[in-house]
């Protein structure tokens, strides 16, 4: 009976970490960023902001929120057909920056990367491919953002495959 009971209680402990367990993402809700133009839908923040800029024939969203949230989104003409066409030129574009030190999880329709500047310091980045029709979306971190691994996970989990 007695190891039925710590049997028991051990299943309750096991349930309430479950429960507890969090991606980082509570407070996020599904966010369908159509109403700015762009065709996809993420968790975010409820307070996100989008900007949109052009660049010759492209187009840039910079999602801004609490907490620290932050993203680009980058819409072009695809360069192919190909989700793992476009995620190799991305993976040699960030491999050839200065400090790219390196990959830390590789999955099909993208990355989430290593930076060293020292020793001392890392920060984390990460790119997730969409097609969609001509068109490729590339989720990122923004620009100068200085992520953890754990943030950079975060925001790449985020967005739906």
């Amino acid at each position: 009976m007695k190891d039925l009971k710590c049997l028991f209680a051990a299943f309750i402990i096991l349930c309430l970490f479950a429960a507890c367990a969090s991606d980082g993402m509570s407070g996020w809700k599904e966010t369908d960023l159509m109403s700015h133009g762009l065709p996809v839908k993420i968790k975010a923040p409820e307070d996100i902001t989008v900007e949109k800029s052009l660049f010759s024939g492209s187009e840039e969203y910079q999602l801004s929120g609490t907490d620290g949230y932050g993203m680009n989104v980058l819409v072009a003409d695809a360069t192919s057909p190909n989700v793992s066409v476009i995620k190799t030129e991305l993976k040699e574009l960030v491999q050839n920056g200065k400090y790219f030190s390196d990959f830390i999880e590789s999955p099909e329709n993208g990355f989430i990367y290593k930076i060293s500047i020292d020793s001392t310091h890392a920060v984390y980045g990460f790119r997730k491919i969409k097609i969609q029709g001509e068109k490729q979306i590339v989720f990122q971190n923004q620009y100068m953002s200085k992520l953890s691994e754990e943030k950079a996970r975060q925001l790449f989990n985020s967005i739906p495959d």
